[in-house]
């Protein structure tokens, strides 16, 4: 399991248009459903994306894990907003770096998912909910879970 955050380039806001918030946390989901990773937690921030999960039933590797979130939800939010390379000056939704920390103990799992659910009211934005985490890549870490309070809804 890891608390990943990565942001998009030159910490443009980009979704701090509520529009392009959603079509990123969608393809976010499409991706994680897809491959089978599990996500416990995830908030979509207006420069950054913060999400818990690991590799579910895939085996990817961490930064196979990230080409895939970075990659469809880059191509769905270029979609969605055509002029966002003319207004960025960039192919590039996302900058190269990120961070990633490895979650060991149910301790770091909860107090992660607790940063992450808890990180937009600390902005003054919205709470964000999404049904789908912790439903997706069944892996053992979410049944051995299933049922616990992990800072969510």
């Amino acid at each position: 399991m890891w608390l990943i955050t990565f942001s998009t380039y030159r910490r443009r806001p980009v979704f701090a248009d509520p529009d392009l918030l959603l079509v990123c946390a969608e393809a976010i989901r499409e991706v994680t459903e897809r491959n089978g990773y599990c996500a416990l937690a995830l908030a979509v921030m207006p420069d950054h994306v913060h999400i818990v999960l690991n590799a579910g039933t895939s085996g990817h590797e961490r930064s196979k894990v990230l080409n895939n979130l970075k990659g469809v939800s880059s191509r769905r939010v270029f979609l969605a907003c055509q002029d966002l390379k003319l207004d960025l000056r960039s192919e590039h939704l996302w900058a190269d770096e990120y961070q990633a920390a490895q979650l060991t103990t149910d301790a770091a799992v909860d107090s992660a998912c607790r940063y992450v659910c808890a990180n937009p009211g600390k902005f003054g934005l919205p709470e964000q909910q999404y049904a789908w985490l912790g439903r997706i890549g069944l892996a053992p870490y979410v049944a051995e879970t299933r049922g616990r309070d992990l800072g969510h809804a």
